[in-house]
């Protein structure tokens, strides 16, 4: 179970350090969160079928695990650690979402908890080792995700492989908790996670991560707008066509893997992660499109 997370889940939303995970499973698994490990082993449970030893045996209760899940993630909270922070993004990231305050409270407290580790703040200069840099990087990164977006996950079954959708629920009225003004963490890049990866397939799903955290940025500088209470039309018009002008480059930038531009009208990708990150695409287009039509209508 815990290869198959590392192989189907880990390459899309690189938010634990491998090398160090499998060396204190090896050591000593009693250091690892059970919370987290709780989270990690619901969350592959959507890649049951692709695995030939497991396939082969009945398919746990998904319902059960994720209750238990959701109790860890609770107590874990009444004395949180970093590691409550990987296992509350895992917790957002991997399940389908029935009760919508449950999911706005678990950000709001994991965005606050995330302030007072400094996670918010650049450390590229800091003394530490640069796998540690990288992964706070790619942390802050995917806890800014679901803030922004607010992602209430589906599971959509493609040939032998489970991918997921990320549906974008804006419409559910919640401001971000997180201001662009409020950190200052650069945006990742594929390198920086390049250790952690073995084969050509995890190599391309690694890197819709730093090309759905662009994606990210550029809907952060439009969510002031879609939240203010006071219009601004010439400001708004401004912004709205710079991010059009920026949305153009990110496709432009796009690697041949995920671009599907690139290839034929039917193109279906076999990169995973690449279906999720062109459905962030379109929900972006969607919203630019939103916000001229309120302008236009002020």
């Amino acid at each position: 179970m815990l290869s198959r997370y590392f192989d189907k889940v880990h390459p899309c939303f690189p938010i634990i350090d491998e090398s160090s995970f499998w060396t204190l499973w090896r050591k000593d698994a009693r250091r690892i969160s059970p919370t987290l490990l709780c989270d990690v082993y619901a969350v592959t449970l959507a890649y049951w079928e692709c695995s030939e030893r497991l396939r082969g045996h009945p398919r746990p209760d998904t319902q059960f695990i994720w209750n238990q899940a959701v109790l860890a993630l609770r107590d874990d909270f009444m004395a949180p650690s970093m590691a409550t922070i990987h296992a509350a993004l895992l917790d957002m990231l991997g399940r389908p979402v029935y009760h919508i305050t449950g999911n706005i409270i678990n950000v709001g407290r994991t965005v606050n908890l995330a302030h007072s580790q400094g996670l918010h703040r650049d450390p590229s200069k800091w003394r530490v080792n640069d796998a540690e840099k990288a992964l706070r990087t790619r942390v802050w990164w995917t806890l800014l995700i679901h803030d922004h977006w607010y992602e209430s996950p589906t599971l959509e079954t493609r040939s032998d492989e489970t991918n997921f959708l990320i549906r974008s629920s804006l419409s559910h009225g919640t401001p971000p908790n997180i201001s662009s003004q409020n950190y200052d963490v650069a945006l990742p890049v594929t390198e920086s996670s390049s250790d952690i990866v073995t084969s050509t397939s995890s190599t391309h799903a690694m890197e819709t991560f730093p090309y759905l955290c662009q994606l990210t940025k550029l809907l952060g500088e439009l969510l002031p707008m879609i939240y203010s209470l006071q219009a601004n039309n010439a400001e708004h018009w401004k912004q709205i066509r710079l991010t059009e002008c920026a949305l153009d480059d990110w496709m432009d930038d796009l690697p041949d893997c995920l671009n599907q531009n690139a290839r034929s009208t039917d193109w279906v990708s076999t990169v995973r992660g690449a279906s999720g990150l062109w459905f962030y695409h379109l929900s972006l287009k969607v919203v630019l499109n939103r916000l001229a039509f309120k302008v236009r209508s002020l």
